[in-house]
């Protein structure tokens, strides 16, 4: 846990160590980083799991729980949730909340939870379970890669980052052509002004031109 594993790295760069540091998840937190100070650099951790922003549901779980809460997620907090959900959902499906009927209906479980569609195999252990790897870079916890996983979330984390990435491009594009049409814009404005001064200023050569006409006229009919 954190509160062995801080003090932990400060003791390994003491004493000269120069292996890393890898621990569980009780590790990646905060804590951690607080307890180790600078030896904390560097280092790993590990969770169940892929990332909350990975996951189809996570950023709308994280929204809710800081809303509720008023908070950061806590560490477990998506795991608790899930872990419960499969109890109602087991309990739903049995009719009952009697634990003699209920709990056969766990290890039927298929349910789309917020870290993963949670399955059972013949020996009650999660089906595709994931492991994330972190590291500790500048103070903050950096996601490294995520090893395991069920078919479907990895497939639905994949969906998930390339939507992102064709929003930020239609970001992009859609950033590049309004500044070309206010460019555009701007262009047509300064040639349309332009063209209006060019008016104005023939209308007034013209007026000059009649007038300079008119008073030719009366001079010679005065003349005569």
């Amino acid at each position: 846990m954190d509160a062995q594993g801080g003090p932990m790295t400060k003791q390994m760069r003491e004493l000269g160590i120069k292996a890393k540091f890898l621990g569980g998840d009780g590790v990646c937190t905060p804590e951690f980083m607080k307890l180790g100070g600078e030896a904390s650099e560097g280092n790993y951790c590990s969770l169940p799991g892929m990332p909350l922003e990975k996951l189809a549901k996570g950023p709308a779980f994280k929204e809710r729980f800081t809303k509720r809460f008023g908070a950061d997620i806590q560490l477990y907090s998506p795991y608790v949730y899930d872990a419960v959900m499969v109890m109602v959902d087991s309990m739903q499906r049995a009719n009952s909340v009697e634990s003699g009927k209920f709990l056969p209906e766990i290890g039927k479980t298929k349910f789309d939870g917020v870290t993963a569609l949670i399955e059972f195999d013949q020996l009650g252990d999660l089906k595709g379970g994931a492991i994330s790897l972190y590291q500790y870079k500048g103070g903050k916890l950096e996601y490294v890669e995520t090893m395991g996983g069920s078919a479907m979330d990895l497939a639905k984390s994949e969906v998930k980052d390339a939507v992102a990435a064709m929003k930020e491009a239609g970001s992009a594009v859609a950033g590049a052509a309004s500044e070309a049409g206010q460019q555009v814009g701007k262009d047509a404005a300064k040639a349309g002004a332009e063209i209006n001064d060019a008016a104005k200023a023939a209308v007034a050569a013209g007026a000059d031109a009649v007038k300079g006409a008119a008073e030719a006229t009366k001079a010679a009919v005065e003349k005569k």
